[in-house]
């Protein structure tokens, strides 16, 4: 068998393999994170959060034409198509560097079971597509390195400049074009060669003509103010982050290094993660441009990590380390390789083999409960909750990435239209305001602008006096304690939301009632606290309970503690450990024992 078929026969079984279980094992709807606010923009062409991904919209909106009605679903399917697609790159990336052929498929299903890599498979996300592109220009490089024809250079500036399009973190793979330039300054010292790898580099980025057309259509989702070409560079250099970059100082480096090594281990266990760390020290004896080029794009990523966020982002920081989940396969590869060379006989190195995928079935065993969100419908079930909760024609306002985008989302495929959603925490931004004022000026008033942008809460207030008692408002908990020392306004829970009454209009009896049938229609299917869902399926559940506690206080203030009880019990029955919880059920044990109130609420 020729060394060609020797690599596609085990590429095509890896592809389907990866691509079916990630299926199998993929959302089954829209999900959480940005899950929703993609999904959204990609169905209506809209314009997502900077710094837009137009690669990834045209791309997205491309496949769900062929897609049937859930395009979240489908979605979900494109990111599994990307992944596994990557993971076969990858098998050709080790091959390219001479890494037997075992090794390199077992190094590479270890980084397909990876638990962050499994996870962005079987959602809407931006990065599967830039874990493609960041493993085929490692693909490029390493045929470079083993070939040293020019052509290479060629196609990484074009597939450089097009990846652009899919993560602002592509910039860390600028290092492996360097080395490039540098080994063939000769020909660089050439204009035409030159002029031509520039030409290859800027010509994908036609795709950024996306940007501003999705600007004008306004749609559900449309970020960023693109009507000038300064707000056009504003947005596509992320300044509205810009108070996250920097914010770390020098006391921060420890937690840092600590939370990301601790990723690094968690993505594919402290077994491969020991072996790789072989592969680095071994590899620089052996290859040491190769090592150099490594080091320093994962050193690139930690360090660009490092320098945007606050340590109180460390959950988050799993989904923009996966430039250094590939590095890391790498040195576990060569690691793998180098021990398996070493070994005094065939039988040990069967044997250390074996090991490998012992530990390979830790991996997939650990990480498969954590990413099979084949039946998790936490986040459609929430939002269908809010839709059926809310009545025609409302305002609601409601915050968090996991529940207004798939809200927008619902939206988008003609569910609930009539309803205008306001994301409150973007009415500190300008733009948004503005925005929403062009496409709601009978509700969103572009006078809000003259409120200091930093008092998003004083903005908010303002749109619910103007728009009080004309419009029926409905807000998530998250504003209640602000809202709730006003006295232009009474808020009574109206099942997961809260409602706006104008002041002394609530009657309470009438209202909870509504709320408790509301409670009895909802579908909470998988509502209950998990170690294996992410931290913001978790901080779901958590909204659940703070409504559920919530709803119980106010039965308890009206005089109802049996009815209360209820809700403090379903809230224990959804996560036992909660503190208010256990707190109002012991204040509600010594109430009906004792008569003592003692309810609390968020």
């Amino acid at each position: 068998m020729s060394l060609r078929l020797k690599q596609i026969i085990p590429a095509i079984v890896l592809f389907i393999f990866f691509f079916s279980l990630y299926v199998y094992t993929s959302a089954p709807d829209v999900h959480d994170g940005d899950s929703g606010e993609l999904a959204t923009a990609v169905n209506k062409l809209g314009l997502a959060h900077s710094t837009g991904f137009p690669l990834y919209m045209l791309i997205g909106k491309s496949v769900s034409l062929f897609g049937g009605n859930n395009i979240a679903r489908t979605l979900n399917i494109l990111s599994s198509f990307f992944i596994a697609t990557s993971v076969v790159l990858l098998f050709f990336v080790l091959n390219n560097f001479n890494i037997r052929p075992t090794v390199s498929l077992i190094s590479v299903i270890v980084f397909g079971f990876g638990k962050s890599v499994w996870y962005h498979a079987g959602v809407a996300a931006v990065y599967p597509v830039g874990i493609f592109f960041i493993i085929l220009l490692l693909m490029i490089f390493s045929r470079w390195y083993k070939d040293r024809k020019n052509k290479y250079i060629y196609w990484y500036t074009f597939v450089w400049g097009l990846s652009f399009g899919t993560h602002s973190l592509m910039t860390t793979l600028v290092f492996p074009l360097v080395i490039m330039i540098w080994e063939n300054r000769a020909q660089f010292c050439k204009v035409r060669f030159t002029l031509n790898a520039l030409a290859l580099f800027l010509a994908p980025f036609i795709q950024y003509i996306y940007l501003p057309i999705a600007y004008n259509r306004n749609t559900l989702v449309t970020f960023g103010s693109l009507s000038t070409f300064e707000g056009f560079l504003h947005y596509i250099t992320h300044r509205d982050y810009a108070f996250k970059i920097g914010a770390r100082d020098i006391s921060d480096v420890f937690p840092f290094l600590k939370a990301a090594v601790g990723i690094l281990i968690n993505e594919h266990g402290p077994w491969f993660f020991m072996v790789g760390i072989i592969g680095l020290i071994t590899v620089f004896k052996k290859e040491s441009k190769v090592l150099t080029v490594l080091l320093v794009v994962l050193l690139t990523n930690f360090t660009t990590m490092f320098s945007y966020g606050s340590e109180g982002q460390f959950v988050f920081l799993h989904r923009h380390l996966y430039p250094s989940y590939i590095i890391m396969t790498i040195f576990t590869a060569l690691g793998a390789d180098w021990l398996s060379n070493r070994l005094f006989n065939r039988r040990h190195t069967i044997l250390f083999q074996l090991a490998l995928i012992v530990g390979l079935m830790f991996t997939f065993r650990t990480n498969f409960a954590f990413n099979n969100l084949r039946n998790n419908y936490v986040v459609p079930d929430l939002s269908h909750n809010i839709l059926k909760t809310v009545k025609e024609n409302s305002i609601l306002v409601v915050d968090g990435d996991s529940v207004t985008g798939p809200l927008w989302y619902f939206q988008s495929i003609g569910q609930r239209n009539d309803i205008i959603i306001i994301n409150a925490n973007m009415l500190v931004l300008d733009w948004y305001v503005e925005n929403m004022s062009k496409r709601y000026p009978e509700i969103v008033d572009s006078g809000l602008l003259s409120i200091n942008g930093t008092a998003g809460d004083e903005r908010l207030l303002s749109l619910i006096y103007k728009n009080l008692p004309s419009h029926n408002i409905y807000i998530a908990v998250y504003f209640s304690k602000n809202l709730i020392q006003t006295k232009k306004f009474d808020l009574s829970p109206m099942g997961v939301l809260y409602q706006v009454f104008p002041g002394g209009s609530l009657n309470m009896a009438k209202a909870l009632e509504e709320s408790s049938e509301y409670w009895n229609g909802y579908s909470m299917r998988n509502v209950k606290k998990s170690e294996n869902y992410s931290f913001q399926i978790n901080a779901i559940i958590k909204y659940y309970i703070i409504m559920l506690n919530n709803l119980g206080t106010f039965y308890f203030n009206n005089k109802q503690p049996q009815t209360a009880l209820k809700y403090f019990e379903q809230a224990f029955a959804i996560d036992s450990l909660d503190v208010l919880t256990n707190n109002n059920l012991k204040n509600m044990e010594k109430y009906l024992d004792n008569n003592n109130p003692g309810a609390e609420d968020y």
